[in-house]
């Protein structure tokens, strides 16, 4: 049975219309609650920064790359593969996947991991 469930990422401000009104089951019990607690770490604008890198090739600012670095791997990852679920997005994920960890690895080498995270 399809579950309805607002995407996570939509919640936090990103166009809901870019996603699936519908998400498919939860791989395991609490992924999608991880994914919620992951959004709380990233703001609309950033949000839209990395997307638009991911997609359109476009830099990211140093408080996003922060925002990034500080939400983690295992966030990053995580919210990267739930947005390529999308059918308008998945033609692309073979490029987009790979450009999602070359910005987190750019942003890694350019953030002082050890800062604090970023105030909004």
């Amino acid at each position: 049975m399809e579950k309805s469930l607002s995407c996570p990422v939509a919640e936090h401000g990103v166009d809901d219309t870019d996603f699936l009104p519908i998400v498919p089951p939860e791989p395991y019990p609490g992924y999608y609650k991880f994914l919620r607690e992951c959004t709380k770490h990233m703001t609309p604008p950033c949000a839209k920064e990395i997307f638009a890198g991911m997609f359109r090739d476009k830099p990211l600012t140093r408080n996003c790359c922060r925002h990034l670095v500080h939400m983690g791997h295992d966030c990053h990852n995580g919210l990267v593969k739930f947005l390529l679920l999308n059918p308008r997005l998945k033609e692309n994920a073979s490029k987009a996947y790979p450009k999602s960890l070359q910005i987190r690895k750019e942003c890694v080498s350019t953030v002082d991991v050890d800062s604090p995270a970023p105030a909004d």
